[in-house]
């Protein structure tokens, strides 16, 4: 009933007779509509210029972006030829870089600390006790 009264409240009103310098005066129905079309008037102009910042930032980012290179370190056993066939064992870890996160959004890159440089740590770590350790029986590719 609350719903059909507010229509033919809004039917028969005349809004060239409201008062724009009493707005507390205006009919519950004509201030809720108001305050519906001012919240999506905004909500919209926000996400505009959010996504317009984002989207320039995007061009910016991906303007910059850069070709990166693996290193691979091989590691030759007892003879330290690569002439000889011995097992091969490869290890890898990467240093890599977000350029946004889910929660702060571009502003929070992410610049290949600890998701990837802890594994990195390890590697080189390996690597020292392979170069200091007795001689091998495999082969070791570090990637």
């Amino acid at each position: 009933m609350a719903m059909q009264d507010s229509l033919k409240q809004l039917q028969s009103m005349d809004f060239n007779d409201l008062d724009v310098n009493n707005i507390g005066s205006w009919p519950t129905v004509v201030k809720i509509l108001l305050l519906i079309i001012l919240f999506a008037a905004v909500l919209g102009i926000g996400y505009y210029v959010h996504i317009t910042d984002k989207q320039k930032t995007l061009a910016r980012v991906a303007a910059t972006e850069q070709t990166l290179k693996n290193v691979v370190v091989d590691v030759y056993g007892a003879r330290g030829d690569a002439t000889t066939e011995r097992p091969l064992v490869i290890l890898g870890a990467h240093f890599d870089t977000k350029r946004w996160t889910r929660d702060s959004g571009l502003a929070g890159a992410v610049l290949g600390a600890n998701d990837g440089a802890s594994g990195v740590a390890v590697l080189l770590e390996f690597a020292r006790l392979l170069h200091e350790g007795p001689a091998r029986v495999v082969d070791y590719r570090l990637v």
